[in-house]
């Protein structure tokens, strides 16, 4: 698929620059800790692409030259925080939870995110011209920072809506998450005949605009996993279960997390595995187009500037060199558990986790692009993916050690289970790399980057990332105490950072070499992906999709996230559908002013989600600046729901304005 960029192939503008690379290490870090905190404490962490373009933006103009693609190398650096931050924090907190790890240990936190996050890069490359070719891939988000740095280049692309969007959704987003007199979502649960059932909506500004950005398809997609997570899994799994009464909200997110997200895990297992087998064939044809540019530039054929990618002879090279270093610290970390193992398995299980760090690590990549191409990368499940990936991982291990070691000893299966989850660390940071780098590899196609720059500034960025993030984490883990464990007594259980994903790894890992698993819910989600496949299947010859990917979004991801998703893209399909009895170019021009303005809702959404962090962490406290009294949440209810009624009906008549 073609794509004109905004500054032309034969333009040349300086991109890697003295001070880009600076507001890129400084950004990387700030944006990096700001989402370690975010995402501990409510499991989801905030793209930093679209904070580190505004901010960007901001401070390069304060020099004499800069341009739109000194803004894109800035962004492109500083995403890659949040993506290796989102890779730790949803793995290796659970090593504290096994009280395999005491605090966050310096040097093996550096090496799975600074290893992980360098094949993440290394396998995005001939990734990038088959996802960014694909029709079927909207990249949301990858579209939004594009506009936002289009509008730093001061052209006649109007600033209004994009302006607007930004202050409306930072003002949401204050007034929920920091002030506290928006609702973030509302539910209703009840009980019937010893089953409960029930549903909520959530009201984020970025999460409704991204949906609208995506789509209808993805839209219907979750729905259907919503219905099938809230509707049907819900009342089968509380029939018997204790339910607290006064408290059935509670009740349901145990149930859901514990039982339901099982079945979700299930589901993207098989979406996982069918999205990277219809992957394969594109992909072997990327792999061959790369040979062949290879080829051109080895006969000295000159290449467009905006399609030249890090040659493959050196990203084979560099593969090659990646794999001593992997093999070495993944012995080293067998050695330093307490499972005693001849040499000869010794040498066999690290062969083994290195193999599947690199196959396993490529195929999640694959994934976590297509997904960034779907649903941009801040709805992406990738934690959803990455449980996939530990219990594939579990179960490899399992069959491999469990004849030479004595799994019922609790000590033994806590340490392999451990080493497990440091080899999922490392996969899944490279997956969640993939992930951002995708995305601004489609922004810098669509403001006209040169990609092999951007490649370089990424390996910057994760360099700069993977040594800072573990003292970031120590320091939130001395100010909250992290997924239960406290590291000096009398703190307050309140202020803990749950880190959600990372529990639920250490239950995987624990689940597989303990024997306790619930393997019927994921069989169940399983059944749940295959019947969806062919449901997509049915519907791809009407011109329709179900992909099973968003299907096993809306049974994993919460409520609040795949509600939000939802009503966004229903909304996209409603008024696209009114839309087109507008004359064209009106019709054009109002499509456009609404996706801008989807886009800064996005932008100042997640700028302020990023900016609310500051004070949290300062004030250790997410209550810091609540100013909405316990006794009124009704009131809080109702302007979420007020909030949610502006944000619908303004892009509604932006898209229809006469």
């Amino acid at each position: 698929m073609s794509v004109k960029p905004f500054i032309p192939a034969e333009t040349i503008l300086p991109e890697i620059t003295v001070k880009a690379v600076i507001l890129s290490i400084i950004l990387t870090v700030v944006l990096g800790a700001a989402n370690a905190y975010l995402g501990m404490k409510i499991g989801i962490t905030v793209s930093a692409s679209i904070p580190a373009a505004i901010i960007s933006m901001g401070v390069l103009r304060w020099f004499r030259e800069s341009n739109v693609l000194e803004n894109s190398i800035v962004q492109t650096a500083a995403s890659t925080g949040e993506g290796l931050v989102a890779g730790v924090i949803f793995t290796l907190p659970a090593l504290l939870t096994l009280h395999y790890w005491q605090t966050f240990d310096y040097w093996q936190t550096v090496l799975v995110a600074l290893i992980g996050g360098i094949l993440g890069i290394i396998f995005s490359v001939p990734l990038r011209r088959i996802m960014l070719a694909d029709p079927d891939l909207r990249f949301p988000e990858g579209v939004a920072i594009a506009s936002v740095l289009k509008v730093s280049a001061g052209t006649d692309i109007s600033m209004k809506p994009l302006a607007y969007g930004g202050l409306i959704g930072g003002f949401i987003s204050f007034a929920q998450s920091g002030l506290q007199i928006f609702s973030e979502s509302v539910s209703c649960w009840f009980v019937h005949n010893e089953r409960m059932i029930g549903l909520g909506i959530g009201f984020s500004p970025a999460i409704i605009a991204a949906g609208y950005i995506v789509g209808a398809f993805v839209g219907v997609s979750v729905i259907i996993g919503m219905v099938i997570a809230w509707l049907f899994c819900l009342p089968w799994l509380s029939f018997g279960a204790h339910m607290d009464m006064h408290n059935l909200m509670d009740s349901a997110m145990q149930i859901w997390s514990t039982k339901i997200r099982y079945i979700g895990v299930g589901t993207m297992l098989v979406g996982g595995a069918w999205t990277f087998i219809c992957l394969c064939r594109p992909l072997i044809k990327s792999i061959r187009t790369n040979m062949k540019l290879y080829k051109k530039e080895n006969n000295q054929t000159e290449l467009l500037r905006t399609e030249k990618d890090i040659p493959m002879r050196y990203l084979n090279w560099l593969l090659v060199i990646m794999l001593v270093p992997l093999f070495t610290f993944l012995y080293s970390s067998l050695t330093q558990t307490d499972i005693v193992l001849s040499h000869m398995m010794h040498i066999t299980l690290t062969t083994s986790a290195t193999l599947i760090t690199v196959i396993a690590g490529f195929i999640l990549s694959a994934i976590c692009a297509y997904f960034a191409g779907l649903v941009g990368s801040s709805s992406s499940p990738i934690s959803g993916v990455s449980l996939s990936v530990i219990l594939l991982a579990s179960v490899i291990f399992w069959a491999i050690v469990h004849h030479s070691i004595d799994l019922s000893v609790p000590k033994i299966a806590l340490h392999i289970a451990a080493y497990t989850i440091i080899v999922t660390g490392i996969i899944t940071s490279s997956g969640v790399i993939s992930n951002d780098t995708i995305q601004d590899l489609k922004s810098g196609q669509l403001v006209g980057s040169t990609p092999w720059k951007q490649q370089i500034m990424l390996l910057v960025g994760v360099t700069a990332a993977a040594f800072a993030i573990p003292e970031v984490l120590k320091l939130l883990f001395n100010a909250y105490g992290i997924a239960g464990i406290m590291p000096r007594p009398n703190m307050d259980p309140n202020q803990m950072l749950a880190a959600p994903q990372a529990t639920l790894m250490a239950a995987v890992a624990k689940g597989v070499f303990g024997g306790k698993l619930q393997w019927n819910l994921i069989f169940t989600g399983m059944v749940v992906g295959a019947l969806s496949i062919i449901a997509d299947e049915i519907a791809k010859r009407k011109d329709l999709r179900i992909p099973v990917l968003a299907v096993g979004m809306g049974i994993y991801l919460p409520f609040d996230v795949t509600s939000a998703l939802a009503i966004g893209g229903l909304l996209s399909w409603f008024v696209h559908r009114r839309s087109e009895k507008l004359p064209t170019k009106r019709r054009d021009h109002n499509r456009q002013n609404a996706t801008m303005l989807a886009c800064g809702l996005v932008a100042g959404s997640a700028l302020m989600g990023v900016i609310l962090a500051i004070p949290f962490v300062i004030m250790q406290s997410s209550d810091a600046l609540r100013i909405m009294p316990a006794g009124m949440t009704w009131l809080a209810n109702l302007l979420g729901c007020l909030s949610l009624a502006v944000l619908v009906t303004w892009i509604y008549r932006t898209a229809m304005k006469k």
